[in-house]
């Protein structure tokens, strides 16, 4: 059958199918754009695991440096690397945006070409099959990349709590200049204030020179006492059968025939209370006894020349000496060997001896103010107390050997001590005793003194320096501890008798030093005294030793015990030529370093002991000899 074809319509037919075919070029050009497509994200794909890999790492090293400052640098570093993975990051994802947009605008046309399709070959359904997976592979690195970002973000959040740790602790630092600022203000402050307290204390001084006056009056009226004395130098009494402790004295009783027996008279006056003293002489007694505690029986000293061993001495070497601070009438030894004695020193003979030994020994002895006490520092880490009922008290808080213990000649309730712990403890002997206050210190202190208002503690310490503690508080306060006064180890501190400001210090480079406490909080040195060949006598731990010193009731004379066995002596009476008197030697002594003297506060008696435990006493009465 023949069929008429119109030749417009084949021609048309024919354009549509040209169409058609350029539609399905285009098509399959399409589906290989998808298939490079599809190929770079495999790429991606892996260089994705690859990233993920090392932002792992990098997160488990920024966990394990956080708590380090410099991490704040490192986390900088991985920021700029985080910074530029996200810009990276950002590309991929722009390509895939450009992508979807690409299979989107693909979709559409192969929605709108879908009728004309069918005919397609096998071929073109499995490319809408590899196009299927494409886009399940598609959403599986975005599903990648979304938790790449998580990762990211708590990167993030771990480097911006660092920046906040870091701007927290400069803000803290701005806090303490802030505070250190403050300080050096309180400082400036409280230098002023101690300025006007030193222009106080020159006041005080101008009326205590008023005082001088007076003092010279009241000593006018014991011109009379004086000449009854001498009378008594010329006669020898008879002592008491037992020696009268000052803890079994009463303050305010007068002695009288009812309490204290009369012996045998002896020739010469016999003295009663007199009415223009305040002190009074036993009938038959070897020793004046103050019955106020004011009056001052030395008016101008002298050195004692004569030398009395004591009829006893330590196994070990006397470690320290002390007078009651009252009237002198008793004396206080400590040994190495853990024995304390307590000596008549007009007798020179031991009155009574402490029954406890201290294990390790006894390194220092003190009286309190009243006489009521005795405190030794023992090398059994305590501060051991007998009080006037003979009961003995273990004052605890020392770790180590307690090296030096010193009284307030203020206050008979306090007392402070060193020891080899580094510490200085503040001590109150109220209430059977209790620690008021430590304070532990870079460089061992080996002495500790009081000045005598009791307000103020020096510590001797290694190395040459003089601490200054505030004790007004109860508290050791640090109120001065710059103080560099000698070349090598500080190994004794002393008090001058009627200053409250001047103390004497001793070194181990074999120096003196008198220093003022008068210069705006510190310690100033205004004398210093030494001599050839003279070297410090110590005795103490492995080297470290500290010694006792003496000074005279009138603050002209101090003494210190040497290496060789003698006591040095240095008149400071002249200021403008201060000599060293003829030193004191003893047979007893036998070149034995002597490591403690002290001198009695009421006249010219000076006690020194050895480190064989030898007890010395020194004095210039005829009739003892």
């Amino acid at each position: 059958m023949n069929i008429t074809v119109d030749a417009w319509l084949s021609s048309d037919i024919l354009g549509k199918l040209q169409r058609l075919n350029e539609k399905h070029h285009a098509a399959q050009h399409f589906v290989d754009d998808y298939q490079v497509a599809l190929r770079k994200s495999q790429i991606f794909e892996v260089d994705t695991g690859h990233l993920k890999k090392e932002v792992e790492s990098l997160h488990q090293e920024v966990l394990e440096k956080d708590a380090q400052l410099q991490s704040v640098v490192e986390k900088s570093w991985k920021i700029a690397q985080a910074e530029k993975f996200e810009s990276e990051r950002n590309k991929v994802r722009e390509e895939n945006e450009a992508l979807s947009a690409q299979m989107s605008e693909i979709s559409s046309k192969m929605d709108s070409m879908t009728a004309t399709m069918e005919s397609m070959t096998s071929e073109k359904e499995q490319a809408m099959l590899d196009l299927a997976s494409a886009y399940t592979t598609i959403e599986q690195l975005e599903a990648r990349v979304d938790q790449l970002e998580k990762d990211l973000a708590n990167e993030r959040e771990a480097c911006e709590i660092a920046v906040e740790k870091y701007k927290s602790n400069n803000d803290r630092a701005e806090e303490c200049m802030k505070s250190r600022d403050a300080l050096d203000n309180e400082i400036v402050v409280l230098k002023e204030d101690v300025r006007k307290l030193i222009e106080e204390r020159t006041g005080v001084m101008d009326r205590a020179f008023k005082l001088q006056s007076e003092t010279e009056e009241r000593e006018k009226r014991l011109d009379s006492w004086e000449k009854r004395l001498e009378e008594m130098e010329q006669i020898k009494f008879k002592p008491r059968s037992v020696f009268q402790l000052p803890w079994t004295r009463n303050k305010n009783a007068r002695p009288t025939n009812a309490q204290t027996p009369a012996p045998s008279p002896a020739p010469g006056p016999s003295l009663a209370p007199n009415e223009n003293h305040d002190f009074v002489v036993l009938d038959g007694a070897d020793i004046a006894i103050d019955t106020d505690f004011s009056a001052t029986y030395v008016t101008e000293c002298k050195v004692p020349r004569a030398d009395f061993r004591a009829s006893k001495s330590h196994q070990k070497g006397c470690t320290g000496v002390a007078f009651s601070p009252l009237n002198g009438s008793i004396v206080a030894t400590g040994g190495d060997d853990g024995t304390r004695f307590l000596w008549n020193p007009v007798t020179r003979s031991v009155v009574r001896s402490l029954d406890l030994v201290v294990e390790g020994g006894v390194m220092d002895v003190a009286f309190t103010c009243n006489d009521d006490h005795l405190l030794a520092a023992c090398r059994d880490c305590s501060v051991r107390v007998w009080s006037a009922t003979g009961q003995s008290v273990r004052l605890t808080g020392h770790s180590k050997g307690v090296n030096c213990v010193e009284c307030s000649p203020a206050d008979a309730t306090r007392a402070v001590s060193s020891g080899e712990d580094y510490n200085i403890i503040l001590w109150s002997l109220e209430r059977g005793g209790f620690q008021l206050a430590s304070q532990r210190v870079q460089r061992k202190a080996l002495t500790v003194c009081y000045n005598r208002e009791g307000n103020m503690v020096l510590s001797g310490h290694v190395g040459g320096k003089v601490g200054l503690w505030d004790v007004r508080s109860k508290e050791l306060c640090v109120s001065n501890f710059e103080n560099e006064v000698h070349n090598d180890t500080v190994v004794g501190l002393s008090s001058f008798p009627h200053s409250n400001n001047l103390f004497l210090s001793a070194g181990r480079d074999n120096r003196l030093l008198v220093l003022d406490l008068r210069y705006m909080g510190g310690l100033e040195q205004v004398e210093e005294y030494s001599c050839p060949g003279f070297s410090i006598g110590t005795i103490g731990y492995m080297g470290q030793g500290s010694c006792v010193l003496g000074i005279s009731p009138d603050g002209n004379f101090l003494v210190a015990g040497s290496g060789d066995g003698q006591l040095k002596v240095w008149n400071r009476r002249e200021k403008a030529h201060r000599v060293l008197e003829q030193p004191l030697k003893s047979v007893h002594h036998k070149g034995t370093p002597v490591v403690a003297c002290a001198w009695s506060p009421t006249d010219n008696r000076i006690v020194s002991c050895d480190k064989n435990g030898v007890v010395v006493f020194w004095e210039d009465d005829p009739n003892q000899r």
